[in-house]
């Protein structure tokens, strides 16, 4: 009897290791079973918008025709370029350039469909501002800019709304802003990247 107890218990011990073993590799291949990472995503569209220049001296109106690059890691958050060129109906004419931390949320990991987005974006701005008149004025700003955006995808075909603040200040003409609010169309598609 005491022998049998003493063979019960050194099979036990002897075999736990390797049941654990069992365990762990089984657990091992579950841990590898993992839905797909999304794509990077690549966006370039163009558009219009109508906004307000606003500087210490008053307000004007005016639009703006520019265009948009980003590229998005795993399509969430990246990097966005932005171009616009602006002018007032009796005021300046801008150019407005900047580099922007992007962030956007997705209906659909993968650009198939019909699927949106929306986010926002933020970073340094530069512009150029050129006022003419009886008293012509040529400056540089540096400052900001942030901004919303909401886009509808039709498979690579991406259309939206965006609304963004720049603001400036220059040596000699103070701070300087302009708000717009617009629309744009353009493409969306994926890149795969080596994981």
């Amino acid at each position: 009897m005491v022998n049998r107890t003493c063979l019960v218990a050194i099979s036990l011990v002897l075999a736990a290791p390797s049941a654990f073993a069992e365990e762990g590799r089984y657990a091992d291949a579950d841990a590898a079973v993992s839905s797909p990472r999304p794509n990077d995503r690549v966006s370039a569209v163009g558009g219009f918008g109508l906004g307000v220049f606003g500087r210490e001296t008053g307000t004007e109106g005016g639009g703006a025709l520019g265009g948009d690059f980003a590229y998005l890691f795993g399509g969430v958050h990246g990097i966005h370029l932005g171009y616009a060129f602006a002018t007032g109906v009796f005021g300046p004419e801008v150019h407005l350039a900047d580099v922007d931390y992007s962030w956007q949320w997705n209906t659909s990991p993968a650009l198939r469909g019909v699927s949106g987005s929306f986010g926002f974006l933020i970073g340094p701005s530069l512009g150029f501002v050129s006022y003419g008149g009886n008293t012509p004025q040529e400056h540089t700003t540096f400052g900001g800019r942030a901004g919303l955006f909401a886009d509808l995808h039709l498979w690579a075909f991406t259309v939206g709304i965006d609304g963004s603040y720049r603001f400036g200040m220059s040596s000699g003409f103070g701070a300087e802003s302009f708000g717009s609010l617009g629309v744009h169309a353009g493409v969306s598609f994926e890149l795969t990247r080596a994981r």
